[in-house]
Protein backbone atom coordinates (compact mmCIF):
# COMPACT_ATOMS: atom_id res chain seq x y z
CA UNK A 1 0.00 0.00 0.00
CA UNK A 2 2.81 2.43 0.80
CA UNK A 3 4.46 1.86 -2.58
CA UNK A 4 1.17 2.40 -4.38
CA UNK A 5 0.44 5.64 -2.54
CA UNK A 6 3.95 7.01 -3.17
CA UNK A 7 3.81 5.95 -6.84
CA UNK A 8 0.52 7.81 -7.22
CA UNK A 9 2.30 11.02 -6.16
CA UNK A 10 5.64 10.33 -7.84
CA UNK A 11 6.10 7.19 -9.99
CA UNK A 12 9.89 7.65 -10.09
CA UNK A 13 10.38 7.51 -6.31
CA UNK A 14 11.91 4.38 -4.79
CA UNK A 15 10.87 3.31 -1.30
CA UNK A 16 13.32 1.94 1.27
CA UNK A 17 11.97 0.32 4.42
CA UNK A 18 14.30 0.33 7.41
CA UNK A 19 14.41 -0.30 11.16
CA UNK A 20 12.31 -2.87 13.00
CA UNK A 21 9.83 -3.66 10.21
CA UNK A 22 12.63 -4.16 7.70
CA UNK A 23 14.26 -6.67 10.05
CA UNK A 24 10.89 -8.27 10.85
CA UNK A 25 11.19 -7.71 14.57
CA UNK A 26 8.49 -5.07 14.96
CA UNK A 27 6.15 -4.98 17.92
CA UNK A 28 2.50 -4.18 18.09
CA UNK A 29 2.17 -0.49 17.33
CA UNK A 30 5.60 -0.14 15.68
CA UNK A 31 5.79 2.69 13.20
CA UNK A 32 6.86 2.43 9.56
CA UNK A 33 10.27 3.92 8.85
CA UNK A 34 10.58 4.67 5.16
CA UNK A 35 12.96 6.65 3.02
CA UNK A 36 12.65 7.75 -0.58
CA UNK A 37 15.55 8.24 -2.93
CA UNK A 38 13.96 11.20 -4.66
CA UNK A 39 14.63 14.83 -3.80
CA UNK A 40 11.41 16.78 -3.58
CA UNK A 41 10.14 20.21 -2.76
CA UNK A 42 8.44 20.81 0.58
CA UNK A 43 5.00 20.95 -1.05
CA UNK A 44 5.52 17.48 -2.53
CA UNK A 45 6.81 16.22 0.82
CA UNK A 46 3.58 17.39 2.42
CA UNK A 47 1.62 15.42 -0.18
CA UNK A 48 3.59 12.29 0.74
CA UNK A 49 3.13 12.87 4.46
CA UNK A 50 -0.59 13.53 4.20
CA UNK A 51 -1.23 10.53 1.97
CA UNK A 52 0.79 8.18 4.17
CA UNK A 53 -0.80 9.57 7.33
CA UNK A 54 -4.23 8.79 5.91
CA UNK A 55 -3.02 5.31 4.99
CA UNK A 56 -1.74 4.77 8.54
CA UNK A 57 -5.12 5.73 9.96
CA UNK A 58 -6.81 3.18 7.70
CA UNK A 59 -4.61 0.25 8.77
Amino acid sequence: MIKQEVARINPKAQIILYDSRAYRNERSGSDWDILTDYLIKITKERQFRNALYELELET
